[in-house]
């Protein structure tokens, strides 16, 4: 089958805590009367993480209802379980849907391994078209094989604080120029070079003591890009701003130097640019009060929890 034009991914109204049938049926019609290739239901955009199986499988078979074969129908049937996005799957097969969409498994942060697993896995017991929706949080494959060198070379030094971040950085892309890099093992041979490493009885990545640090700056890089980590310090803390009432206190523990920058400046002045702003006679004007500058684990945490060692906790009251 052909998949090609425009899709919309559509909303679930409701109404009283019920999907609202009706509102849905005229919701449709439009669409199809606007000349839509095809929707897709029970996406993220549909609610989807807010419908119980039951509702989920009954969505599907009212949109068929509604559908009637005039358009393309796609039914959202991924879950951060592979059980449950088989079970998905198989119900919109037997609906007779046209193909159904699959995710990434979310919160579970799957290797690659995993990832190709849960997939095959959906395919092996099915009989229907699966279209795989990659969401780039969930893997570092999208950077390693798009970015640009500079933008590699970017990340893995603002982010891993990694001095040999362009030389990492023009061994992605020569090697990728060859193959695309879709396998933990050959990131790892990138680093720190073939034969240096090798993979544990339990199945996972054994390295020297000496390039443990390195490749943890890299993951480390990798992570907070894909997460857009930064990105949702930000939004947080422009929130917070917001919601807190004065008086009411925000705390924050840091664990990387350059998002501790950004939490010190804001809780500082009052916006993500830092600057500080001053009234007629030189007081700062910033809607906090800093209570707590950066207090950091004693030693004895340290050793009981030695993640502790780079963290940094800042507190201040809204006024």
């Amino acid at each position: 089958m052909n998949f090609s034009g425009i899709y919309a991914a559509v909303c679930t109204p409701f109404s009283n805590g019920e999907i609202d049938v009706k509102a849905y049926e005229d919701y449709i019609e439009w669409l199809i009367s606007e000349d839509i290739d095809g929707i897709v239901v029970c996406g993220s955009t549909g609610e989807s993480s807010m419908l119980s199986f039951e509702e989920h499988v009954r969505l599907i078979n009212i949109t068929k209802d509604i559908v009637k074969n005039r358009i393309t129908l796609i039914a959202n049937c991924g879950a951060n379980s592979t059980k449950e996005a088989i079970y998905l799957t198989l119900e919109a097969q037997k609906l007779g849907v046209d193909a159904v969409l699959s995710v990434v498994p979310y919160y579970v942060r799957p290797t690659q391994e995993g990832i190709y697993e849960h997939f095959k896995a959906i395919h092996d017991s099915s009989d229907i078209p699966l279209l795989i929706y990659n969401v780039p949080s969930r893997t570092a494959a999208d950077i390693l094989n798009s970015y640009s060198e500079e933008d590699l070379a970017r990340v893995l030094y603002m982010y891993g604080e990694m001095n040999n971040s362009r030389q990492i950085a023009r061994k992605i892309v020569k090697a990728r120029s060859q193959k695309a890099i879709e396998r933990t093992e050959e990131l790892v041979d990138l680093a720190i070079g073939n034969g240096r490493w090798a993979i544990g009885d339990g199945g996972e990545i054994e390295v020297p003591t000496a390039a443990k640090k390195d490749l943890a700056k890299l993951f480390q890089a990798l992570r907070i890009e894909v997460n857009d980590e930064m990105g949702a310090l930000r939004e947080m803390l422009l929130a917070a701003k917001d919601l807190l009432r004065p008086g009411g206190r925000i705390a924050i523990l840091t664990y990387h130097s350059l998002e501790d920058r950004i939490v010190k400046n804001f809780l500082r002045s009052g916006n993500l640019e830092g600057t500080i702003e001053k009234d007629f006679y030189g007081n700062i004007l910033s809607p906090f009060r800093v209570i707590e500058k950066g207090a950091t684990a004693s030693a004895e945490e340290v050793e009981r929890n030695p993640r502790a060692r780079s963290a940094k906790l800042r507190v201040a009251e809204k006024l």
